[in-house]
C-alpha cells in the first residue's frame, strides 16, 4: 500500500538533502539502516517518518501529502532534489513572521498558503503549495500544481486528513527513531564540503553572542556598543571581521530593545539572496535568545519588488549568471541588427576606436567586452541619471560628464549610436513586459517619494537599518536606504559595512562603486547626515604571503581613480596567521593547456581535504572551463552561477567550486586557483584605464577568497601583463613558473 504522508524534521530534511539522491530515491525514500546519514526511517500507520536522534516534538516538522496529488510524481525527475532543497528553505522560513523567497521563485500568498516554483524555469513550471502552520511549528506541503493540474490559491482548501493522521503517529516515530539511533555508533562523515566552513560557520566559529563579546577587537567592540543615534560606516578589507561585527551589532540592538521593553524594527539589507541566507544563518548560530528572526534580512531588490507589487513584470537580470546572459543576448541581437541597418549613418562620424569596436566580429572576446560595456553604460550611466527615451533625452545623455571608469566614447557620434541601442533595448523590454534591476530601483525611489509611503512610513519603516557589503550598491540604490526609516524628520540610523577593494562588478548594474557613477555627486552620503567611520585593520584570514600580495595590488588602486571615498587601505593591515607558500603564477602556451593544468592543480589541492575554488576572471573563460569539464566528464566540480547557487554547496561531498569571483564574494577557501588570466593591457595602449581597473578589481576579489594557497594560471605573455603584476614578480612576492 502506498504511503499517505512523508514526515521530516527540519534537521533530518537538511541531512537528506546533503546526500546524492537519485530519481529512484523518491519512489520509496530508502535510508541506510546503519545511521550513516544521521537519520533513520520508520513506517507507521501508512506514513513514512525520516528523523534524526535529537528530534523532539516541538521542533519544526515538515509533512508532505503523498496521496492527494502524488506530489513528487508530478515533479520533473531532473528537478526533484532541487525541489526538496527548496522545501527545506520554505520550512526554515516558518521561524520568520514573513516569508521572503528569491524573486525567481515567483511567490504567491493567500492567507497561510504559499505557492512557489519547485525548481528553476529551465527544468519546469510546476509549483509547490504549502500551508504554513506557524502556530503549530509545522509546514504542510499539500499540493503540486502544473499546467495540467491548476488550482486557484485563494479558494484552495488543503485536505487536512492526511496531515492529522501523520501528526497522530509523530510522537511514536520520534521515540522509536531516537532510541534506535542511540544504539548505533554513527560513523564519522568525511569529506563533506559544508557551506558553514567557508561562510557563516567560519564567521561565528561555533560561538554565541556572550562569548564573542570578550573576543571582539577594540574597534569591533566600539562599533557593537555604540549608541545608535547616528549612522556609521564600518570599513575594512576582506578578513577583518566586518560581517561578525555587523551581526553582533544587530543582535545587541535586539537585546537592548528587549531589555528596555521597547520596539525596534530592524532591517538588514544585502545585495543577493545568497548573502541574505548566510546572514540569517549567522544570526541563528549566535543569537542566544531566539529573537533575531524579528529582523527582516533580505536583498534590496526583493524589498523593492514587494513594495511595488510588480506581479505582471519579469525582472531581467536577477543576480544570476542566467539573467546577465539574457541581457547580453538581447544586446547582442540589437547590436547585430544595428550593424546591418542604422550603423551606416553613424560610422563615418564616430571615432575610429569606437568604430573598430562596433565592427568587431560577433562572438569574439572584444565583441563580448563591448556588450559588457554597453550593459554597464545603460545601467549605471543612462538609467542611473533617470534618462528614458523621449524628447531631448539624447541631449541630456551627452551632457553627462565622462569619467575614467566609463566606456571610452570620444565624441557625440559615439554617444548617439550608444543611445540608439539603448532606445531599442528599452523598447524590447517593454514589448516583453520586462524590467532590469536598476529600473526596479528607480521605480522604488519614486514610490518612496509618494504621500502613500509618507503616511505608511511610521508603521512600515525601520528604526535601524544595516547594509552589508555597502560597496556593491550603486549611487541610485544608496538613495533608497535613508527613505526606509520610520521618521523622516530625524537623521537616519544606518550601519554600513564596506570594503572598496571588493567591488568587482561595475560590469553589473547592481555592483557599482561611488565615485564611479552619477558624476560622484555624493547625494546618498549627504542624505545620511553625520556618519562615523570605524576602520578595521586586523586581518584574521590570510597567510602573510597572500596578505603581502593583496597589499601590493592595493597600492596600485589609487592610480585607477577609485575615488576619495575609498581611503581605507589594506596596506596597514596585519595578520597573525602562520607563514604559508607564496602565490604562484603559471604561464601556458595555449588556453587548452591552461585549462588542463588549472583543473589538474585544483583537483590535486582538494585531494588533501582542502576547500578549493577555481575562479575564472571573465564569462568567456568560465564557459570554456565548464565546457572542458563536461567534455572530459569530470564531475568533481560544482558550478556556481548565481548567489542562489551558493547554498547547495553544503549538500555536496568532495566538490571543487567552479565560478567567477563576484558569485563567491563573502566566501573563503583554503586554496583558490584563478584561471582565465589574460594579457589584455599593454603599457602604451590607449584607453586602457577603464578595462584595467575592472580587471584588477575582479582579480582582487578572486585572490582575496584564498586563505592559504593562491595559484594563478594564464595562457598569455608575461611581457604584456599590468605593471602591478610585474612588480609582484620583481619584488618576489609571487613565484612565476
Amino acid at each position: 500500500m502506498s504511503p499517505k504522508s512523508l514526515v521530516f524534521s527540519l534537521a533530518s530534511l537538511d541531512l537528506c538533502c546533503r546526500q546524492p539522491l537519485t530519481d529512484e530515491w523518491f519512489n520509496d525514500f530508502p535510508v541506510p539502516d546503519d545511521g550513516s546519514w544521521g537519520v533513520l526511517k520508520r513506517e507507521l500507520n501508512e506514513n513514512i517518518y525520516i528523523l534524526e536522534q535529537s528530534a523532539i516534538m516541538t521542533s519544526t516538522k515538515i509533512i508532505v501529502d503523498l496521496e492527494s496529488s502524488g506530489f513528487f510524481e508530478r515533479l520533473n525527475p531532473a528537478g526533484r532534489l532541487q525541489a526538496l532543497r527548496r522545501m527545506y528553505h520554505i520550512a526554515d522560513s516558518i521561524k520568520h513572521p514573513k516569508a521572503w523567497f528569491p524573486e525567481t521563485w515567483s511567490q504567491y500568498v493567500a492567507t497561510n498558503l504559499v505557492s512557489v516554483f519547485a525548481y528553476p524555469m529551465g527544468i519546469g513550471r510546476e509549483r509547490l503549495v504549502v500551508n504554513m502552520m506557524r502556530a503549530e511549528n509545522k509546514v504542510f506541503f499539500c499540493e503540486v500544481t502544473s499546467k495540467d493540474h491548476p488550482i486557484e490559491l485563494e479558494s484552495y482548501e488543503p485536505k487536512i486528513a492526511n496531515y492529522e493522521t501523520a501528526v497522530a503517529s509523530l510522537k511514536q516515530a520520534v521515540e522509536e527513531i531516537s532510541a534506535s539511533l542511540k544504539k548505533i555508533n554513527k560513523p564519522v562523515r568525511d569529506g563533506v564540503f559544508d557551506l558553514s566552513d567557508v561562510a557563516y560557520g567560519a564567521v561565528s566559529q561555533g560561538l554565541t553572542y556572550t562569548p564573542w563579546l570578550s573576543r571582539l577587537s577594540e574597534e569591533q567592540s566600539s562599533f557593537v556598543h555604540a549608541i545608535p543615534n547616528r549612522s556609521q560606516k564600518l570599513r575594512g578589507p576582506a578578513g577583518t571581521g566586518k560581517t561578525l561585527a555587523m551581526t553582533m551589532k544587530a543582535i545587541h540592538e535586539c537585546y537592548r530593545a528587549q531589555e528596555s521593553e521597547s520596539e525596534a524594527r530592524i532591517l538588514y539589507i544585502t545585495h543577493s539572496w545568497g548573502v541574505a541566507d548566510q546572514v540569517q544563518s549567522i544570526f541563528d548560530q549566535i543569537d542566544e535568545r531566539g529573537i533575531t528572526r524579528q529582523i527582516d534580512v533580505l536583498p534590496l531588490l526583493t524589498l523593492a519588488q514587494f513594495r511595488l507589487d510588480h506581479k505582471n513584470v519579469r525582472v531581467l537580470g536577477d543576480d544570476s549568471h542566467e539573467g546577465k546572459e539574457a541581457q547580453l543576448k538581447a544586446l547582442a541581437n540589437l547590436l547585430e541588427k544595428a550593424r546591418k541597418g542604422d550603423w551606416n549613418a553613424y560610422e563615418a562620424t564616430c571615432s575610429e576606436a569606437f568604430a573598430n569596436r562596433v565592427r568587431t566580429e560577433p562572438g569574439t572576446v572584444e565583441a563580448n567586452r563591448l556588450l559588457w560595456d554597453l550593459m554597464l553604460e545603460f545601467a549605471c550611466v543612462i538609467s542611473a541619471n533617470g534618462i528614458l527615451p523621449g524628447f531631448n533625452a539624447d541631449q541630456r545623455y551627452k551632457q553627462i560628464e565622462r569619467r575614467p571608469w566609463m566606456m571610452p566614447l570620444e565624441n557625440d557620434a559615439d554617444k548617439d549610436f550608444v543611445f540608439e541601442i539603448y532606445t531599442s533595448f528599452i523598447n524590447e523590454l517593454i514589448s516583453h513586459e520586462e524590467m532590469t534591476t536598476d529600473q526596479v530601483i528607480s521605480d522604488f525611489l519614486n514610490h518612496l517619494a509618494t504621500f502613500r509611503w509618507y503616511s505608511e512610513r511610521v508603521k512600515a519603516g525601520y528604526d535601524i537599518i544595516f547594509v552589508d557589503e555597502f560597496h556593491l550598491f550603486n549611487e541610485q540604490e544608496r538613495m533608497v536606504f535613508h527613505n526606509l526609516t520610520k521618521n523622516p524628520n530625524k537623521a537616519p540610523v544606518i550601519f554600513m559595512a564596506m570594503d572598496p577593494r571588493q567591488s568587482p562588478a561595475e560590469t553589473y548594474a547592481e555592483f557599482a562603486a561611488p565615485g564611479l557613477i552619477l558624476n560622484g555627486n555624493g547625494e546618498s552620503d549627504k542624505a545620511l547626515g553625520t556618519v562615523d567611520n570605524i576602520d578595521l585593520n586586523v586581518v584574521y584570514r590570510y597567510t602573510p604571503q597572500i596578505l603581502a600580495f593583496l597589499k601590493l595590488l592595493d597600492r596600485y588602486f589609487p592610480t585607477l581613480d577609485l575615488g576619495a571615498d575609498w581611503n581605507i587601505s589594506i596596506s596597514t593591515a596585519v595578520t597573525d596567521k602562520a607563514d604559508g607558500s607564496k602565490p604562484e603564477i603559471s604561464f601556458l602556451p595555449s588556453e587548452t593547456q591552461e585549462i588542463e593544468k588549472a583543473i589538474s592543480d585544483a583537483i590535486s589541492l582538494a585531494s588533501d581535504g582542502r576547500r578549493v575554488a577555481l575562479l575564472c576572471l571573465d564569462s568567456s573563460s568560465y564557459s570554456a572551463y565548464k565546457a572542458y569539464l563536461l567534455d572530459q566528464n569530470i564531475t568533481r566540480f560544482e558550478n556556481i552561477e548565481s548567489r542562489d547557487d551558493v547554498d547547495p554547496l553544503r549538500y555536496k561531498k568532495r566538490v571543487i567550486v567552479l565560478s567567477q569571483p563576484h558569485y563567491v564574494a563573502g566566501l573563503q577557501f583554503d586554496a583558490v586557483v584563478i584561471g582565465g588570466f589574460r594579457a589584455k593591457f599593454r603599457q602604451y595602449d590607449a584607453n586602457q584605464a577603464y578595462g584595467l581597473r575592472r580587471f584588477l578589481s575582479d582579480f582582487y576579489l578572486g585572490a582575496s577568497r584564498a586563505q592559504d594557497i593562491l595559484h594563478i594560471f594564464s595562457s598569455g605573455n608575461q611581457a604584456d601583463f599590468p605593471h602591478v603584476l610585474q612588480a609582484a614578480r620583481d619584488e618576489e612576492i609571487v613565484v612565476v613558473k
